[in-house]
């Protein structure tokens, strides 16, 4: 998303006339919500079952890390 549609919700709910969530204040509502449960409960993620990285021979191997392969997008102007 873009946070160009910030507000955007409002006019859609008004036109369409049914509630709309704000793409924007979602993720950081969501955020809030797991903060305030991990505060008032103690929860956190387990470790319990989580996995051991592969052993560095074989990440070596695998040549996972070679390459400086860029994320998302990038403009370059010149």
């Amino acid at each position: 998303g873009c946070t160009i549609e910030y507000g955007f919700h409002e006019t859609m709910q008004k036109e369409l006339n049914v509630p709309v969530i704000d793409a924007v204040i979602a993720p950081f509502k969501l955020a809030e919500l797991l903060v305030e449960t991990r505060d008032k409960f103690s929860w956190h993620p387990s470790r319990k079952w989580g996995s051991q990285s592969p052993p560095k021979d074989e990440i070596e191997a695998w040549a996972l890390f070679k390459e400086n392969k860029l994320i998302g997008n990038m403009l370059r102007v010149e």
